[in-house]
Order: C-alpha cells, then sequence, then structure tokens
C-alpha cells in the first residue's frame, strides 16, 4: 500500500484488505481491496490528491456525476465520495 494512501485514510486497513495498486496517473492513484469479512466483494479506490489537483477539480467532478448515473455490471458502482 503506498504511503500517501495509508497516511491520508488510516481507516483502510480496518475496511479492506489486500489493497494494491492498479494504476497511477498525474490525476491520482488506483486501488483495488477486498471487503474484509466478505470473500467475493472488491472495491475500486480512487485516491486524489486534491492539493495537487485544484486545474482538475471540473473534471472530477465531472466524473462523479457520470459515476453516480452508471448502473452496469462491468463498471464498477460509486459507493462513496
Amino acid at each position: 500500500l503506498h504511503s500517501s494512501l495509508s497516511h491520508s485514510i488510516p481507516s483502510l486497513y480496518y475496511m479492506y484488505a489486500h489493497i494494491y495498486e492498479l494504476s497511477y496517473r498525474s490525476s491520482g492513484h488506483v486501488y483495488k481491496a477486498r471487503v474484509k469479512g466478505e470473500d467475493n466483494a472488491f472495491v475500486v479506490i480512487k485516491y486524489v490528491d486534491m492539493t495537487s489537483q485544484l486545474e482538475s477539480l471540473g473534471l472530477l467532478a465531472q466524473e462523479i456525476s457520470i459515476m453516480r448515473m452508471m448502473q452496469h455490471r462491468n463498471i464498477a458502482n460509486l459507493i462513496s465520495t
């Protein structure tokens, strides 16, 4: 687990197991994790450091808006922001 995520959101250790990085872009890190206590429940976590991404705030808001509307078995559902 990258230190940027573990220092920013320490509660992730209590909620998820086997957290590993899927990708890194200038917009942030993307991780996959297994929900603790549930064998086949996985989540994707996108971590964006807003202090360095202020110019991309509009694009991030648009991405969140689109993800809230999407309901498809091949697309990760938005749980929270």
